[in-house]
């Protein structure tokens, strides 16, 4: 049999089996473009810190916001678990922030968001009376997404903060970790990462040493989170910020919507004290000159953050945003006594 390949041949093959050749190769694709995609490590919600500047806020090209959490991961606030940090700036496309908002919430992507608790001049809203009211950018975030936001309030056993000292307390001997003796439970700490990597079947930690390192940074986290609460609660009490509570009624399409607690923390609550937030987050407003004239300024009294409660998240990893929010804290305060104003 003359099994010899010519050029005839080969041009008679092609001819008759091209459309075949080209659909083994697009099946071919596909199937390695799944089978990269099934196997790939993803980010999860808890490895990823999102911050948003909500609308009414300046633009983050003329404030630090687009910077300061990149500086932030420089300069190692996070815990081990944290790889990658993203920001959405509502605040430049407001005609947009309703729908981007929705799905950002939709996909659990998001920790933090700064909003004024200032007037927003083209919001207006009937309370249960029927009577037309004027609300704040703050208002206007909260009517449409606190059920997405922690509630902040101190004493409420459900709410962010007693949740955070629960889960500190699953960590340090005997419960106490407020003292300066609290001592850190380091088994407990081992046993819980090692069955979260055999629930979730990461595969970042495959070698021993990897393990350990694993291990270490879990430690190092609990100990972050722990310096970081107390360091909230000391800010709190010597009045450099404080917690927003909000109370009013909304008359909408489906009746009366109750607004009722804590969602925010009011970072500014006194310019002098936080005087170079404005450079992180603030919105434009208005102050006289030495002649009286009216200028229009960047301000940052009574800037508000909220924190998302991301059903997504793996439990534990909801406190990281206080270590940003404290960071935030600590830099307009640095910033401002070493500017000597």
């Amino acid at each position: 049999m003359d099994a010899k390949i010519t050029k005839l041949r080969l041009s008679r093959m092609l001819s008759y089996d091209w459309i075949k050749i080209v659909a083994f190769a697009v099946v071919a694709i596909i199937v390695w473009t799944l089978v990269f995609t099934m196997t790939a490590t993803r980010i999860t919600p808890a490895q990823e810190f999102t911050v948003m500047n909500y609308i009414g806020n300046v633009s983050n090209g003329y404030t630090g916001f687009h910077t300061i959490y990149q500086q932030s991961y420089k300069d190692g606030i996070y815990s081990h678990e944290v790889i990658e940090l993203k920001d959405y700036d509502l605040a430049s496309s407001a005609e947009y922030a309703g729908t981007m908002m929705e799905a950002y919430v939709a996909t659990d992507d998001g920790d933090v968001i700064f909003a004024a608790d200032v007037l927003y001049p083209d919001f207006t809203y009937k309370d249960k009376d029927g009577t037309e009211q004027k609300g704040t950018y703050l208002d206007a975030l909260l009517m449409g997404y606190r059920y997405s936001l922690y509630n902040l309030d101190l004493e409420d056993e459900k709410g962010f903060f007693k949740q955070m000292e629960k889960y500190l307390a699953n960590y340090y001997v005997g419960g106490d970790f407020k003292s300066e003796a609290a001592v850190l439970n380091t088994e407990k700490i081992k046993s819980d990462f090692l069955a979260r990597i055999e629930r979730t079947g990461d595969k970042r930690y495959k070698t021993d040493e990897k393990l350990q390192a694993g291990i270490k940074g879990e430690n190092e986290r609990i100990v972050k989170y722990r310096n970081a609460l107390l360091e909230f609660y000391g800010y709190l009490e010597e009045g450099i910020i404080s917690l927003t509570k909000k109370e009013f009624s909304v008359m909408g399409s489906m009746g009366v919507s109750e607004i009722k607690g804590t969602y925010a923390i009011n970072l500014c609550p006194n310019e002098l004290t936080m005087k170079n937030l404005y450079k992180t987050a603030a919105y434009v407003g208005t102050e006289k000159d030495e002649n009286g004239v009216e200028q229009n300024v960047l301000m940052a009294k009574d800037m508000n953050i909220c924190i998302f409660d991301m059903p997504g998240t793996e439990e534990g990893f909801q406190y990281e945003p206080l270590l940003f929010i404290n960071y935030v804290i600590r830099n307009s305060m640095t910033v401002a006594e070493n500017s000597g104003n």
